[in-house]
């Protein structure tokens, strides 16, 4: 019998749903304005290189055998992805068109362009079971397939221009992934051989923040951390000045990034410092329930569409970023705020409603489907004791 509790770090999971959140603000500004205010290399492409990274980080503890490995990736990506990138499809090419042409579906979710992410997702967890089977779990190992994959990815840029990537017979979701790949590996190797090195601050002092609870580190320990992490932080501010002065331009999507080791760089001290410091900041792991639905408790109503909860079912989110932000601002512009009305205030202050009606309604929809259809994520329905 499965263990219906597990162990989440409280940290991994604000950090998801502060990204989860970002990727909501970036659609629901690109759906209501027309264009990103707020410049999509800015925060987009690190928000969705953290998302790979803490799944690489995650992966770490995760020994199953290959065929439990494989049955899990089938019923809790491959199939939600079928599911519900070809119900949000659907929908957007009826806002779009009008009308459903069922080749361009088809083509749209094989090529993974329906979910791109996801699809991403998908192949990155294939590829690392055969990796981990290869290597054995071989830092050395794990590392030359990171650069390998890295150096793939770059060979397999796209044209910044969308459209153009569609003529060519590479899937869509390739490039992404094989950079996404690095990330991953990154990750794997970051709980590794990083984490042990944060201190966690207990009763006995300071121990090690993963491995043995009773290895006190010196009180130095914090010091030590941030000697190394502030460095970090501020060359990667460093890195972002830098880039919105040269006007550079970075797309994660279709894979657009020139140039590609300023991104890389970019989106590596993104990774590790901003895990490393919220690692710090929120130490505490809890027991949960694997569902990881709202329970009926009620001081869980006020933990409802916080970033911690977001991150625990960041799994909805990623399928509805898009389609719900599409269909809130398609509504509100045309029965509540409308761009043709004089009122350029009214229409501006209508997207912080139309954003906050996107986290609504997309909590809401994932509240749902954790708690009573579970399935489609292929998870078991559980019944717990009131």
């Amino acid at each position: 019998m499965d263990n219906p509790l597990q162990i989440r770090m409280n940290s991994l999971d604000i950090l998801r749903g502060w990204c989860m959140i970002a990727i909501l603000f970036f659609h629901s500004q690109m759906y209501y304005f027309g264009t990103d205010v707020v410049p999509y290399t800015l925060y987009v492409p690190n928000a969705l290189a953290l998302f790979y990274f803490i799944s690489g980080f995650l992966a770490y503890r995760e020994q199953q055998p290959v065929k439990t490995a494989m049955k899990r990736i089938a019923l809790r990506l491959i199939m939600p992805y079928f599911i519900f990138a070809t119900s949000i499809s659907i929908v957007k090419m009826l806002i779009y068109f009008g009308t459903i042409d069922f080749r361009v579906l088809g083509s749209m979710v094989l090529s993974g362009r329906a979910s791109w992410f996801v699809a991403a997702l998908i192949i990155i967890e294939l590829l690392f079971l055969v990796v981990r089977k290869i290597t054995q779990d071989n830092t050395w190992g794990i590392l030359l397939v990171a650069l390998i994959s890295v150096v793939g990815s770059y060979f397999l840029q796209r044209s910044p221009v969308i459209d153009t990537n569609f003529e060519n017979g590479i899937p869509f979701a390739l490039p992404p992934a094989l950079v996404g790949l690095f990330f991953y590996c990154i990750g794997f190797l970051y709980h590794r051989h990083m984490l042990p090195c944060i201190p966690k601050p207990t009763s006995m002092g300071y121990v090690q923040r993963d491995g043995d609870e009773h290895r006190q580190l010196p009180s130095r320990a914090f010091t030590i951390t941030y000697s190394w992490l502030i460095p970090t932080l501020v060359l990667f501010l460093i890195v972002k000045l830098f880039e919105a002065q040269k006007g550079y331009g970075f797309l994660f999507a279709s894979l657009y990034a020139d140039p590609f080791a300023l991104f890389i760089l970019d989106m590596l001290l993104g990774c590790v410092g901003i895990s490393s410091l919220l690692l710090l900041l929120w130490q505490d792991t809890y027991m949960v329930e694997q569902d990881n639905s709202l329970k009926s408790k009620k001081e869980s109503i006020y933990w409802f569409m916080s970033p911690a909860w977001i991150g625990m079912h960041c799994m909805v989110f990623y399928f509805f970023s898009g389609g719900v932000p599409l269909v809130v601002a398609f509504v509100l512009k045309k029965y509540v705020f409308s761009p043709d009305h004089h009122n350029t205030w009214c229409f501006d202050m209508g997207f912080w409603f139309t954003f906050l009606a996107v986290i609504v309604i997309t909590s809401t929809i994932a509240w749902v489907i954790y708690r009573y259809l579970p399935f489609l994520l292929g998870r078991k329905v559980r019944v717990y004791d009131k």
